[in-house]
């Protein structure tokens, strides 16, 4: 797949040099459909996935989770990508929430929505469903990238 970019301000460059970009622009991967797939990963490491490859970007996916064990207070999830069903998920972030309510298994229940945009920056947001206990984090969802955020 070809990769494409944008030309977009960046103020916090301040210097060029001739045969370069002028310094208060930068170039940022630009996608009009998403590179790989992108979702979570859940109890024991399986990969759920939200947004689809070759989802038209940008695109906001949310959906209701439960919880997998016994009388929890906190959790975490990992938003992770995946270039091939054969190959393992790519980590790219995690969101720690504390305030879960606690009770039995699939009781309590967490909103989680990720977003991606055509610039290949992502956000995922955890909400507990009755304690409104929030988590958040933002990750860089160029596959090729190894740089995590």
């Amino acid at each position: 797949m070809t990769q494409a970019y944008a030309i977009v301000k960046d103020s916090s460059r301040n210097r060029a040099t001739s045969n370069q970009i002028p310094s208060t622009f930068a170039l940022v991967p630009y996608a009009e459909k998403a590179p790989a797939s992108y979702g979570v990963q859940l109890y024991g490491g399986v990969f759920h996935e939200m947004i689809r490859w070759d989802t038209r970007l940008p695109c906001t996916v949310s959906e209701t989770f439960e919880t997998a064990a016994d009388y929890i207070s906190r959790g975490s999830i990992t938003v992770a990508c995946s270039q091939s069903p054969f190959d393992p998920p790519k980590p790219l972030a995690r969101v720690e929430l504390e305030g879960i309510q606690i009770a039995q298994a699939g009781v309590p229940k967490a909103k989680i929505t990720v977003h991606l945009d055509e610039h290949l920056k992502g956000e995922m947001t955890m909400i507990d469903t009755v304690t409104r206990a929030y988590g958040k984090c933002s990750f860089n969802g160029d596959p090729s990238s190894s740089r995590l955020l």
